[in-house]
C-alpha cells in the first residue's frame, strides 16, 4: 500500500468516526474524546491486520494517533455545535 493511500484511509477513518460520534453524542468534548479513542483503537487493529504483528512502539503510536484523531474530531464537531445552537438543541 502506498503512503498516500494509507494516509487517506487514516484520515477517512478518523473523519467517519468523528461524524458518527458527534451525530450520536450531543456533548462536544465527550463526542470528540470518544471519537479519538475509537479511531485510535481501530487504527491499531488495522495496523495489526495489515502487518500481522503488534506495533513495537504502540505507546508512542497510541499517543500520536490519538492526538491526531482528537484534532480531527474537534474540527469535525464544529458544524454539529453550530447546527445545534442554531436549532436551540445545544446541551452545554
Amino acid at each position: 500500500m502506498s503512503e498516500t493511500s494509507a494516509i487517506l484511509i487514516i484520515v477517512g477513518l478518523c473523519v467517519s468516526t468523528a461524524v458518527i460520534c458527534h451525530w450520536l453524542i450531543r456533548r462536544y468534548t465527550i463526542a470528540s474524546v470518544c471519537s479519538a479513542v475509537i479511531a485510535d483503537l481501530l487504527l491499531q487493529i488495522a495496523n495489526y491486520i495489515e502487518n500481522g504483528y503488534r506495533d513495537p512502539f504502540i505507546q508512542i503510536a497510541l499517543i500520536t494517533g490519538g492526538g491526531i484523531a482528537l484534532c480531527i474530531a474537534l474540527l469535525v464537531g464544529i458544524p454539529f455545535v453550530a447546527r445545534r445552537k442554531k436549532r436551540g438543541e445545544h446541551m452545554a
